[in-house]
C-alpha cells in the first residue's frame, strides 16, 4: 500500500512539473504591430519587423489622397483584400515606387498583400481607413 502511495505521489509530482514547465515556456507576448502610417485618414501597420524592412518609406499624401510606398525590392503585384478577407483587386505594379488612391477603398479595414519579385512569401499590411 505504501508503495502505491509513493508511486502516486511521484506521478503527480512529475505531471505538476510538466504542467508548470509548459506554462512557463508559453509566450504571453502578443505580436506587436508596427505602425507604418498614422494619419487622420488612414493607419497602415505591419505585424513583423522583418516585413517592415521591405519599406524604405510609407506615407499618406493628404492632398492627393494616396497611399505612397517605396520598397527595397520591385513589387510585382499588390492584392487588396476587404474586411472579410476576399480579394477585391490585384494591381500590377512592377516598381519600387507605389501609389494607391483612396478611391479604391471605403471606410474600414483592409489588407494589402505585396508580392515581391523573386520572393515566395506575400508581405501583408493592415490598412484602416477612417
Amino acid at each position: 500500500m505504501l508503495e502505491l502511495f509513493i508511486m502516486k505521489n511521484q506521478i503527480l509530482s512529475f505531471l505538476t512539473l510538466i504542467i508548470f514547465s509548459v506554462t512557463l515556456s508559453a509566450s504571453n507576448n502578443p505580436v506587436k504591430s508596427i505602425l507604418l502610417i498614422d494619419s487622420k485618414a488612414v493607419e497602415v501597420s505591419i505585424d513583423d519587423n522583418s516585413e517592415a524592412s521591405i519599406f524604405t518609406s510609407a506615407l499618406y499624401n493628404e492632398s492627393s489622397e494616396k497611399l505612397e510606398f517605396t520598397t527595397t525590392d520591385v513589387v510585382e503585384f499588390i492584392q487588396i483584400f476587404n474586411s472579410e478577407g476576399r480579394l477585391e483587386f490585384q494591381l500590377p505594379i512592377k516598381s519600387k515606387d507605389i501609389s494607391i488612391g483612396k478611391s479604391l477603398f471605403s471606410e474600414g479595414p483592409y489588407k494589402l498583400g505585396f508580392i515581391i519579385e523573386g520572393k515566395d512569401d506575400i508581405q501583408f499590411t493592415e490598412v484602416l481607413f477612417n
